[in-house]
């Protein structure tokens, strides 16, 4: 650590060394951007790193001006405002618009609604939910080995994608950038499917090389191009397990349809049941009874049809007991009587099932039939997200919640299957169909309930993705995949790159790691795309020119929309521009993504 006198000029202040301030700073550190660290404590097992590496160390309380000036506060170009409190943050940012109003702060707000107020301060550059950045993480693992990453930003999704190209999508001698050209995505990686181990130098190809079947590519994109391939993915995954699957795979409508009435029996109360089997009863008996007393020789079906009308009270246009003896008139009268208390039964059954269906779907003891969807289990603030974009995102969802007093349950009652219940019993997960399950996502709070439960949906669903989310990040990196996870998501280093990203530069929307390289999509604000000359350019124009445009925000009325670019899209005057890019840390600039060599087998741990 370098010694406080010195001078420091252009660095970056951490205000808090938790779990995102440390991840933060070893994002800084690999970048090569000096930084220094205002904080009250440091885990033992990080202070050794953060001292040999901060450019300068403070400990103490970040309210303190004394303690942020001899962090340099004067001469930073950037604040990063991430301890575990809401209010100590808040309390912060205003310290520091008084001291140096001037500077970029980018603020950890977990509240929403202190996030929109705190947002309207003056030198704000970003307040960041480390939640709502999470949550986009585990969609893109619970959709698949092909969806890296995915990012919501203004009502648009964009996503990206590691496809594997077939033979029937690529023209003769088409390179891979062409292909992305066509499909209207951009091009981050072009890899080779690595046949040989010990020739790991085939595994990437210039992009400009003609592309082969079975070969690899990471692109990103956003709109119908993209929305295919999902769709495309999620159709064979369905045809898959319907060529594996059971017969309640295979006719889910039927079989939902007798569930349903399996349920309504089930649920009606005894003296429900045994008065309706009683009146069963009595409907065959009086079908025997008409069919061989009543005058006119009637055939089975006749019987059965009179019976009907006479119980329902239809009325006699056919037949009719006029010339029936007075005995089998008597009878045919008990059966309208009979007829009118079946009707009440009826209604009865019905009624209770309705009202016990809402009673169960309030209380979260229903239990699903879905098929093919995701379980989320815990809905805190990252669980909720996550079953909210799912559900926007038309992915079937079922959710288990173990405390009926959380927050966002109710308004997620109205949107999707929630159960109430324990996850850590069986009983649970088989309520939630965690056997015909597509994948599990696991969000609680505890460490060790999250490695338990997914152990006990892999036992019940072998071929359900696990995703888990797990807050030691040590941990999180030494386990891997070496428990059998399809993911592992770590808050904190999900939301690193991003705060990074808005300390850097303006207009961040998100910020990723590929590999080592720190990408971006931030905005090109409407002055920035007048001025750099891209107004009456087409889309395809400008990203030959290293613009890799991906959404557009434009004025339609009163109000702002923001939609997906096509190459043939002309940019207007007054549009904004989002775009991806990488950063130069050695020229302290964003250009466009240069094509990322990445092995094939490193490609399911390189997204961040």
């Amino acid at each position: 650590m370098e010694n406080p006198s010195d001078v420091l000029d252009g660095h970056v202040i951490l205000c808090g060394m938790g779990h995102v301030g440390y991840r933060i700073a070893e994002i800084l550190h690999m970048l090569r951007i000096p930084f220094a660290v205002v904080t009250r404590e440091i885990r033992p097992e990080w202070s050794d790193w953060v001292h040999q590496h901060a450019a300068r160390l403070i400990f103490g309380d970040a309210r303190s001006e004394t303690h942020l000036r001899a962090a340099g506060i004067a001469t930073a170009r950037a604040l990063c405002i991430v301890t575990d409190n809401d209010l100590v943050n808040t309390e912060i940012a205003l310290d520091v618009q008084r001291c140096r109003p001037d500077i970029a702060m980018i603020v950890r707000i977990f509240d929403l609604y202190l996030a929109e107020r705190i947002s309207l301060f003056a030198n704000i550059r970003n307040v960041i939910s480390p939640a709502m950045l999470t949550a986009p993480v585990f969609v893109a693992a619970a959709l698949g080995n092909e969806c890296l990453r995915v990012f919501e930003i203004d009502g648009c999704t964009v996503h990206v994608l590691r496809l594997t190209v077939r033979a029937d999508q690529i023209l003769p001698g088409e390179t891979a950038r062409q292909f992305c050209a066509r499909h209207n995505l951009l091009l981050l990686a072009h890899l080779r499917t690595q046949h040989n181990a010990r020739q790991p130098e085939s595994a990437t190809r210039s992009p400009d090389c003609p592309l082969h079947p079975d070969e690899e590519l990471i692109v990103a994109g956003a709109g119908a191009a993209v929305e295919r391939l999902m769709r495309r993915h999620r159709t064979s995954r369905r045809r898959r397990r319907r060529r594996a699957g059971t017969r309640a795979v295979r006719f889910p409508h039927a079989v939902r349809a007798l569930l349903t009435v399996r349920d309504m029996w089930r649920q009606a109360p005894p003296v429900l049941q045994q008065a309706f089997l009683s009146l069963l009863t009595f409907i065959l008996v009086s079908s025997a009874v008409i069919r061989f007393a009543l005058p006119g020789n009637l055939s089975w079906i006749d019987a059965f049809y009179f019976v009907i009308t006479v119980i329902t009270t239809v009325g006699f246009g056919d037949y009719h007991f006029r010339d029936a003896p007075a005995w089998l008139k008597l009878y045919g009268t008990g059966m309208m009587v009979s007829g009118a208390l079946l009707v009440a039964v009826l209604y009865g059954i019905v009624t209770d099932y309705i009202v016990s269906l809402r009673v169960e779907q309030t209380l979260g003891r229903r239990s699903s039939h879905e098929t093919d969807h995701v379980v989320v289990i815990g809905l805190g603030d990252v669980g909720s997200r996550v079953a909210e974009m799912l559900h926007r995102m038309r992915v079937p969802v079922v959710a288990i919640e173990r405390a009926p007093e959380q927050e966002a349950l109710p308004a997620l009652q109205d949107l999707i299957h929630v159960i109430v219940a324990d996850a850590n019993r069986e009983s649970a997960l088989l309520q939630a169909n965690v056997p015909m399950a597509r994948a599990v996502v696991i969000t609680t709070s505890s460490d060790l309930d999250s490695l338990r439960l997914a152990h006990l949906a892999g036992s019940l669903n072998p071929d359900a993705r696990l995703i888990v989310r797990l807050y030691d990040s040590r941990l999180a990196q030494k386990l891997g995949a070496a428990i059998g996870l399809d993911a592992i998501v770590n808050a904190a280093a999900t939301a690193a790159p991003t705060f990074v990203a808005c300390a850097l530069q303006t207009g961040v929307e998100q910020g990723f790691l590929l590999e080592e390289r720190l990408l971006l999509l931030r905005w090109l604000s409407r002055d920035e795309v007048e001025a750099r000359g891209l107004v009456g350019r087409t889309v395809q124009e400008i990203r030959s020119e290293g613009y890799m445009a991906v959404l557009k925000n434009y004025r339609a009325g009163e109000h702002r929309l923001t939609e997906p670019v096509t190459p043939e899209d002309v940019i207007e005057r007054g549009e904004a521009l989002l775009v991806l890019e990488e950063y130069d840390a050695e020229r302290d600039v964003c250009h466009s993504p240069s094509t990322v060599a990445l092995c094939r087998e490193d490609t399911s741990t390189a997204m961040t």
